[in-house]
């Protein structure tokens, strides 16, 4: 093989290599990460079982319907742990339940994240994608079917402005 040949041959191994290092993701090059848990979590054994809630209405903002957003029950005596979610659909309607898996010592959390201007929380202005967090506290009581409907627009006292860039 000629000089010119093996020169051409080293020359599209490197350009190979360039491309292909290119091309693979990296961790590093993420604004956040993940950090895996280092133990599994252990569900409590259901002796008797928990009643399990249902909560359904509609999510609005400023009376206007919202669909395709994802709220989510979580209880701080999980932590880590989504206990249901769902889309809003048809208007705004959603419906959760809590299983009876989970023994929720008589409230559960509600969060949404979603980009419904706030009255009197402005968005972080120097972020590209500004979003809210919306998270209140539901008291459960005997009654296991709850209506809660929620109007984003009106609900400052229970959220944050965050920025995802």
């Amino acid at each position: 093989m000629s000089l010119i040949g093996k020169v051409a041959l080293a020359l599209v191994v490197v350009l190979a290599i360039g491309l292909v290092e290119s091309t693979v993701h990296h961790r590093h090059h993420k604004k956040g990460s993940f950090n895996q848990p280092e133990e599994h979590i252990k569900l409590p054994r259901v002796s008797g079982g928990n009643p399990d809630y249902h909560i359904s209405g509609k999510i609005t903002c400023d009376e206007r319907p919202l669909d395709h957003v994802r709220p989510y029950l979580h209880s701080p005596h999980w932590q880590r742990v989504i206990i249901n979610l769902a889309v809003t659909m048809n208007g705004g309607e959603y419906h959760l339940s809590t299983g009876t898996t989970w023994d929720l010592n008589g409230s559960v959390q509600m969060m949404i994240r979603h980009q419904c201007h706030i009255e009197g929380l402005p968005p972080i202005s120097t972020c590209g994608i500004p979003y809210y967090t919306t998270n209140f506290e539901m008291e459960l009581g005997n009654n296991t079917w709850i209506t809660k409907d929620i109007d984003l627009f009106k609900m400052k006292q229970y959220s944050t402005s965050d920025c995802l860039y």
